[in-house]
């Protein structure tokens, strides 16, 4: 299937997933997950997490899966308490939206229901909102992912990581820290994260009609992410890279540089 980028580093690419690479996502979010508890999200299915971690990683365990057609705000805790949700998938600025509604008779109900909300980015003050006033036990993934590549570092079951770890280093990918010239760098000193697959078909196959945009990611053979990392006590931590340009409407993200170029095509 075509899942395409956000493009938030130039126009959206359209990725090449296999079917192995949303089967080995799925299998590994299903892991991590109680089959007895209902996942909830509003997030679209052109994106590959609600593609392959929500569908699919409920097919594999033969859970419950509630999808919302859109986010709304005022919906939420009404749809949280209507599908008995244990588990919620969000992104973006849905986390701080919910974070600061007004209390509502569906959200004193549902206080402690939900044991556990995905998504990203999370401060230490979103953490403790969504712990005291609503009774989560569990707030954030701790992992690094694209969509040309997802779950590259990872957090076993059961750990707590610290704020603003992305994971630690797993059997499916061989991650490294690099300089510009691709030299691996000591623990502790940021760099550009790359990677490569452990086992066949479990990123994507390429850009689609773009092989030389595959080939630019695929540098001496390592496909490089653009994001800055470094590694602190085996665990990797993101740090601010690379300039990203885009826009954050509700559920999904769009570059500002294809606007213009948009509206030039359609005469505005």
């Amino acid at each position: 299937m075509l899942i395409y980028t956000s493009g938030t580093t130039g126009p959206s690419k359209g990725c090449m997933i296999s079917h192995n690479y949303a089967a080995n996502l799925a299998a590994t979010s299903a892991a991590k997950r109680d089959r007895t508890h209902t996942l909830w999200t509003p997030l679209p299915l052109f994106h590959l997490n609600a593609v392959a971690t929500s569908v699919l990683a409920t097919a594999v365990n033969q859970s419950m899966l509630a999808i919302a057609p859109r986010f709304s705000l005022s919906n939420f805790w009404p749809e949280v308490e209507r599908t008995g949700a244990r588990r919620v998938s969000i992104l973006g600025v849905m986390i701080s939206l919910i974070a600061s509604m007004p209390d509502t008779l569906e959200m004193k109900r549902c206080h402690g229901q939900i044991e556990q909300v995905g998504g990203a980015p999370w401060t230490p003050e979103l953490i403790e909102t969504w712990r005291t006033r609503f009774g989560v036990k569990s707030a954030g993934s701790a992992v690094f992912g694209l969509t040309e590549a997802t779950s590259i570092t990872s957090t076993p079951p059961g750990m707590t990581p610290p704020l603003g770890c992305a994971g630690r280093r797993n059997d499916d990918f061989d991650v490294r820290i690099v300089d510009d010239e691709d030299n691996e760098v000591p623990d502790g000193q940021a760099g550009e994260i790359i990677l490569r697959p452990r086992r066949p078909h479990i990123i994507f196959e390429g850009y689609w009609r773009r092989p030389e945009a595959t080939m630019a990611v695929y540098r001496n053979l390592w496909f490089h992410t653009g994001d800055i990392g470094r590694w602190r006590s085996s665990r990797i931590r993101r740090s601010p890279g690379i300039s990203r340009p885009i826009r954050q409407p509700r559920s999904s993200s769009w570059s500002v540089r294809c606007v213009p170029n948009c509206c030039r095509r359609h005469g505005f």
